[in-house]
């Protein structure tokens, strides 16, 4: 009865054993999928935070790209703008200048 009582309680003993292993590697495989879907959220997140920071990024080049341009343009647009009176001026002055001139006809020595 001896060997009886021994080997049920080594049977007992094992199948603990065996058991406590059993949950032990479950309880990991739970842990670290757990971890693991925490990590892919965050992942995810900075992803996510990294796309609406390069957009709102390109939008300020967009915009400071388009002001730049504007300044160009409306510079340019001052520069044809004093062509144009300097060449009026000179317009105006030349056909004042034109009709106060006298216009002699005279004829060709040939």
């Amino acid at each position: 009865m001896n060997y009886i009582v021994i080997s049920a309680i080594l049977a007992i003993a094992v199948l603990t054993l065996v058991l406590g292993f059993a949950l032990g590697i479950f309880y990991r495989k739970r842990s670290y999928e757990q971890s693991l879907d925490a990590a892919t959220q965050t992942a995810k997140g900075i992803i996510a935070s990294a796309k609406k920071e390069a957009l709102l990024e390109a939008k300020d080049e967009s915009h400071r790209y388009r002001k730049e341009v504007e300044g160009e343009l409306k510079e340019r647009r001052f520069e044809v703008q004093k062509q144009e009176n300097r060449l009026l001026k000179r317009a105006k002055k030349s056909l004042h200048l034109n009709k106060n001139k006298k216009i002699s006809w005279k004829k060709s020595p040939l």
